[in-house]
């Protein structure tokens, strides 16, 4: 049964960290992530390393479980709700959608699709689903409806993260989601993302005053890995050992050095940005 795959997945992959069983687990086709793109206080104009960790960890159970398909939701709907200039938000969405479609594809992870939650609404399920939640906040009813929608595409299990350490996660939004919609999805969580510094953040948001490690071709992986500490190198040690077990089908044994680090990062970079 998946169940049982599921929870042998979890219990051997350090970068889950959480698991909850919904009752469309042995009919789901497919699963799905959402990549947001503002917090409060700003827009995230570059997408953080971080992110991969939960592409990679669907990438792996949607192996695992054989799965048909995954779907990562650019959530610029979200965004919208924020204030935020929309023009902005549409610049920042596309560029997403660029590189994670470039990513896909280098990493040849096959069977995935990249949707804006603003396509998604496009939908008449989306709208009958919106229509019953126009009494919540926007950001929340967006939240909600991304996911009943992919619940109703036959998608039933999603990847977020989660985090004690900070106010809100994706369980806070899974919570309200259940208590709303019962109990058919199946929750699995990742680490949260890191600054340089250490401080837990959602892996796919950033700050302007925080140092992180980019997704982009020009980043400077020496340099970061040299303001990291042990820990942090750990973590991204994490995030690449489940990179080497997805995308290069072999596990590594070394140590978290620096000189390690920067290697690694090295191998995974050219390999995301291949051909560009």
């Amino acid at each position: 049964m998946r169940k049982d795959f599921l929870a042998e997945i979890a219990g051997r992959e350090p970068m889950l960290t959480g698991m909850e069983t919904g009752e469309e687990l042995e009919s789901s086709t497919g699963l799905y992530l959402g990549i947001g793109l503002a917090r409060r206080d700003g827009l995230s104009e570059h997408m953080p390393f971080d992110a991969l960790s939960m592409i990679l960890a669907g990438e792996l159970v949607k192996r695992r479980l054989k799965l048909n398909g995954g779907t990562i939701i650019v959530a610029d709907s979200e965004a919208k709700t924020n204030g935020f200039a929309d023009q902005e938000i549409d610049r920042i969405a596309i560029s997403r959608k660029d590189i994670l479609y470039m990513a896909l594809e280098n990493m040849e992870f096959d069977g995935w699709d990249i949707s804006l939650s603003s396509e998604l609404a496009g939908h008449p399920l989306y709208a009958d689903i919106v229509s019953g939640l126009d009494c919540m906040k926007p950001y929340e009813m967006l939240q909600l409806a991304d996911m009943e929608y992919m619940r109703g595409c036959r998608k039933s299990v999603k990847v977020g993260w989660e985090s004690r350490a900070l106010d809100f996660d994706e369980r806070h939004f899974d919570e309200h989601y259940v208590s709303r919609f019962g109990k058919a999805t199946t929750f699995l969580y990742t680490e949260p993302g890191r600054t340089l510094e250490g401080k837990r953040m959602p892996p796919y948001l950033h700050g302007s005053a925080e140092p992180r490690l980019y997704l982009k071709p020009d980043e400077d992986t020496d340099a970061k890995v040299s303001a990291m500490p042990g820990k942090v190198m750990a973590y991204f040690g994490r995030i690449l050992d489940l990179f080497d077990q997805t995308v290069y089908q072999r596990k590594v044994l070394c140590q978290n050095t620096p000189k390690a680090m920067r290697f690694r990062l090295e191998q995974a970079y050219a390999t995301i940005f291949r051909n560009r």
